[in-house]
């Protein structure tokens, strides 16, 4: 979470938004201004701010990104909250987590998400020698 806009803050009725900045390398900056689509992880993120701790009353957050190359920013994107996600994300997250605890990835069906080892989320997850094997 990079920031929170108020808006109309000397009225009673407050809206608050969740800001995210991302600042990415001009391939990715050219496809993002072409198609205003954003990577699942950066979609997850924004979605998991809005679900946990203060930050509960978010439903809307908006993503800037700004190309490293030229220091062009993007219009800011407009993610808004989506329980039905955040509800279907804890749930896989839970059975992760039991099947872990229980050792019986089976019991809970669990399923790998991405094809290899090397995808950016397996590298940085600390059960991966549980879904991949040893190093």
């Amino acid at each position: 979470l990079d920031g929170l806009y108020v808006a109309n803050p000397q009225m009673n009725a407050q809206k608050v938004y969740g800001i995210e900045t991302k600042s990415v390398k001009d391939y990715t900056y050219k496809k993002i201004a072409k198609t205003s689509e954003i990577s699942d992880i950066w979609y997850g993120q924004t979605q998991a701010y809005m679900c946990w701790g203060t930050f509960t009353m978010l439903d809307i957050f908006y993503i800037i990104v700004k190309s490293r190359h030229s220091s062009d920013i993007h219009r800011p994107i407009r993610i808004a909250r989506n329980d039905k996600y955040i509800n279907r994300r804890l749930n896989v997250l839970y059975r992760i987590h039991r099947a872990i605890v229980e050792d019986d990835p089976e019991k809970y069906n669990i399923e790998k998400e991405h094809e290899t080892k090397g995808a950016s989320e397996c590298r940085l997850c600390d059960y991966k020698e549980r879904c991949w094997g040893s190093k």
